[in-house]
């Protein structure tokens, strides 16, 4: 079976961290500068979350309850930025959208 992943810099990186879920690519452009690239599979995140999800039905919030389970990408992508910011309620919008829906590994709203 191929591999799920590909050389983001066509031949001129190297994956430095390769995994059965995540690869991480890394290519040095010059100049003391390199650029990295992750690629990461969603489908074995997506299917936990959603046996959490399942089995957390009929529980109640309670302290240290995990939340939601978030692939690195999405996060530095669309929610660091507003953590960083303290935009606490851009984050429960995304993580109570039906659309982020696979993220979440405890139901409810947040």
């Amino acid at each position: 079976m191929p591999s799920p992943f590909y050389d983001p810099f066509h031949g001129a990186g190297r994956a430095v961290n390769y995994g059965p879920n995540k690869v991480v690519w890394y290519v040095e452009l010059g100049d003391g500068k390199v650029a990295t690239c992750v690629q990461e599979l969603v489908s074995p995140i997506f299917e936990d979350n959603q046996r959490e999800l399942n089995d957390s039905a009929g529980k109640r919030w309670g302290d240290g309850k995990i939340a939601a389970r978030i692939p690195l990408g999405f996060y530095f992508d669309k929610l660091a930025p507003a953590k960083r910011a303290g935009d606490e309620r851009y984050i429960k919008k995304i993580l109570n959208d039906s659309d982020y829906r696979k993220f979440r590994t405890f139901g409810g709203d947040m």
